[in-house]
C-alpha cells in the first residue's frame, strides 16, 4: 500500500534536486540516488534529465507524478479501510486525545473481560480526524454540538456538571462554589467550533452569564498557552468538571448553579459487532442485569436512565 520510492519519486519532482529532496526527507542524497535508480530499472523509463545544476522530469516522468499522487492517496485509504475491517472482527478501536482521554473505558472493559470476551482494545489518536474517523469506532467524550461526530450516535452514561478552571493559588481556588460576580473583570474562555454561534458550553450557562454582561471569549480549542495565562493574569476557563485529571495546575470549581453536560460513548453507526456487543455489556449494567459487577462512576456526575 506505500511505496516509499515513489514518496522520493515525487520529492524530487517538487525539489528538482537530489540534495534538497534528501535534506527535506532527512536521508543521504546517494540514498535518494538510488531509490530513484531502482525506480527507473523496475519501471524501464528515464524519469528524470540530470542535469549539472538539477533534475528536470521526462514526459514519462510527468506522468507518473501526476498518477503516482492519485495512488498513493488511494493506497492511504485502503490501508485506512483495511484497518476497519480488521476492527470490525477481533479489535476495537477507541478513538482518545488530551480532552477525549478514557475515564470509564477500562473499568468497563475489565468487566466485559470477565464474561470471558476475547476482543482486544487499540486506542487511536483522534487529534487530526481527518485520518481517524474511518479506523475509530467508540469515543468517549462529553456531548459537543458540532463537528464529524454529528454523523455519529451517542450513548448518554451520565451528566457531568460545568465548573471554571482558575489557577490553583488564586485567591477563588478555595472558594466551594463559582458566582457570576467573582468573574467581574475577568476573561472568561470558552471552547467553539468555527463557525459556530454560541460557544460549546451548555444553552442556559450561556444565557445566565450574558444576563450578568459576562461575554465568554471563545476559541477553538484549549492549549497550553492558555493555560499559562490563567496561572499569570485574571483569566478563567468554563471546563466539564470532569477536566480536573487533564488540569492539575488548576483547580475547577461549579458554578452556583447546576449545569449539565451528558457523558458518554459516541460510536459509529455502521458499528461492528465488537463495539456494539460491548455497548450492549454497558447498557445492560446500567440496567441492573449483572447486579454482582460495580458501576464505575464519573466524579462530579449525575445519573441518567441509560437506554
Amino acid at each position: 500500500m506505500y511505496n516509499k520510492q515513489l514518496e522520493t519519486f515525487l520529492k524530487v519532482a517538487d525539489e528538482g534536486n537530489f540534495s534538497k529532496a534528501a535534506s527535506a526527507l532527512y536521508v543521504s542524497s546517494s540514498a535518494v540516488i538510488q531509490q530513484i535508480n531502482h525506480l527507473e530499472r523496475d519501471l524501464g523509463v528515464a524519469l528524470f534529465e540530470r542535469g549539472r545544476y538539477g533534475v528536470r522530469l521526462t514526459e514519462a516522468g510527468a506522468y507518473l507524478a501526476e498518477e503516482a499522487k492519485s495512488y498513493i492517496r488511494k493506497g492511504i485509504q485502503i490501508r485506512k479501510n483495511l484497518l476497519h475491517i480488521s476492527s470490525r472482527t477481533n479489535t476495537l478501536c477507541i478513538g482518545s486525545a488530551h480532552f477525549q482521554k478514557v475515564r470509564l473505558l477500562y473499568d468497563f472493559w475489565a468487566m466485559f473481560s470477565q464474561l470471558g470476551k476475547k476482543f482486544d482494545i487499540r486506542l487511536v489518536n483522534i487529534e487530526n480526524p481527518a485520518s481517524a474517523e474511518h479506523e475509530v469506532e467508540l469515543i468517549e467524550s462529553v456531548k459537543v454540538t458540532t463537528g464529524w461526530l454529528d454523523k455519529w450516535d451517542f450513548l448518554n452514561l451520565c451528566n457531568v456538571r460545568t465548573g471554571c478552571a482558575v489557577a490553583r493559588h488564586h485567591a477563588l481556588a478555595g472558594r466551594p462554589f463559582i458566582r457570576y460576580e467573582d468573574l467581574a473583570g475577568w476573561t472568561l474562555y470558552c471552547q467553539s467550533q468555527p463557525g459556530m454561534a454560541h460557544p460549546e458550553i451548555p444553552g442556559g450557562l450561556y444565557d445566565d452569564l450574558r444576563c450578568h454582561s459576562i461575554i465568554p471569549e471563545q476559541v477553538d480549542a484549549y492549549h497550553m498557552d492558555l493555560m499559562w495565562r490563567c496561572a499569570c493574569e485574571p483569566c478563567a476557563l468554563i471546563t466539564p468538571m470532569c477536566w480536573q485529571d487533564i488540569m492539575p495546575d488548576m483547580v475547577i470549581l461549579p458554578f452556583e448553579k447546576e449545569y449539565l453536560i451528558p457523558y458518554g460513548f459516541y460510536y459509529r453507526r455502521d458499528i461492528s459487532e465488537a463495539a456494539r456487543e460491548f455497548l450492549d455489556f454497558i447498557i445492560s449494567l446500567y440496567n441492573g442485569r449483572f447486579p454482582d459487577l460495580p458501576l464505575p462512576v464519573l466524579p462530579a456526575s449525575v445519573p441518567v436512565t441509560v437506554r
